[in-house]
């Protein structure tokens, strides 16, 4: 189930007291992203992703919202639908829950409508091929989950496969990021553009059960998750919600001394970007630090709406039904399960 179900049903202990003993300074804004109006933390967030994009100027403008982008051509080529409508998920699900949990249906067929016109004609083709780092398909056209990382299109971009590159930024790689850049002459890394604003993925969501047979025991697994030891231990599970341990994973202190360029390849080896292997600059730490202050959005965690929206919108995006047609689907699909 959803962790704001648990909280509502009143079966998680209140986390606040664990977080003051663990001795960190941590992320407010992120910590904070299921507390109550009693402000109590019943769930807490280990860890957080944040969805970014990645582009030249041709495609994308700093700070540009999801209505500008989505008027845009040529933004998606290359993308399997699957993968596009989930990315779009984190930025935009947020935005369509009313108070009384219920989803929005203007919302969502304006979501639909608009990533429809930007996505442009389907190309069957996609399916049956997978190049660089790029795509993977498992199923009956079902993308890999790994794909909604930014990552993932890290070569395609720089190599002219994708236009734009989208998806949940789980650590910082300053080296590779610049190189793209270069590559692409004008390029920029920025927040990806949604709905809903300044959005962060929870991770690691962590509560203790109140008939817990061992409270004790799971209250000091929580408190060394949240202490610098184990939040600077580096890891794809996505950033450290500890202040200090987010700058050591990102400050890039296992290069000092070194300022070295390496070659790395993709799934091409004629493919070759050179990175530099140096400490991550002052002003892109303090730049990176202030970004995610900013994160103000938790993005709506529910895999049984983000399933129906999905499945919903592949078919949109291949033309089999209109955005009308597949928000009407997924108010169907998720009525029936809110109702259970």
């Amino acid at each position: 189930m959803p962790v704001e179900t648990y909280i509502e049903k009143g079966v998680l202990k209140d986390l606040s007291a664990l977080l003051k003993e663990s001795g960190g300074s941590y992320f407010e804004n992120i910590i904070n992203a299921y507390q109550d109006a009693q402000g109590q933390l019943c769930a807490v967030p280990a860890r957080f992703m944040i969805p970014m994009i990645q582009a030249g100027s041709a495609y994308y403008s700093a700070g540009e919202d999801f209505n500008a982008f989505m008027e845009r051509k040529d933004t998606m080529v290359n993308m399997l639908p699957g993968t596009v409508v989930e990315k779009f998920w984190y930025t935009c699900g947020a935005a369509w829950q009313k108070e009384d949990k219920t989803l929005d249906q203007t919302m969502i067929t304006e979501f639909l409508t608009k990533l429809k016109n930007a996505y442009g004609e389907y190309d069957s083709s996609l399916e049956d091929e997978t190049s660089g780092m790029s795509v993977t398909i498992e199923g009956a056209g079902t993308e890999s989950d790994k794909d909604v990382y930014l990552s993932r299109g890290d070569y395609d971009l720089a190599f002219g496969r994708i236009n734009t590159n989208f998806g949940l930024s789980r650590n910082m790689d300053y080296g590779m990021q610049q190189a793209i850049n270069e590559k692409l002459k004008d390029g920029v890394i920025d927040l990806m553009p949604g709905q809903a604003d300044h959005v962060f993925v929870p991770a690691m969501v962590l509560g203790i059960s109140s008939k817990s047979a061992q409270p004790e025991i799971a209250e000091e697994f929580v408190k060394y998750l949240f202490s610098q030891e184990a939040q600077k231990i580096s890891q794809f599970g996505g950033f450290p919600v500890e202040k200090e341990s987010f700058r050591s994973v990102i400050d890039g202190h296992e290069f000092e001394g070194q300022e070295n360029l390496v070659s790395v390849g993709g799934g091409d080896m004629d493919e070759m970007l050179s990175c530099a292997m140096e400490p991550t600059p002052e002003e892109e730490i303090k730049k990176m630090t202030e970004l995610v202050e900013t994160l103000t959005t938790p993005s709506l965690q529910d895999d049984v709406i983000k399933d129906a929206v999905v499945e919903q919108g592949i078919k949109v995006l291949k033309g089999e039904m209109s955005p009308e047609e597949g928000a009407a689907a997924i108010m169907q699909k998720v009525n029936i399960y809110l109702a259970e």
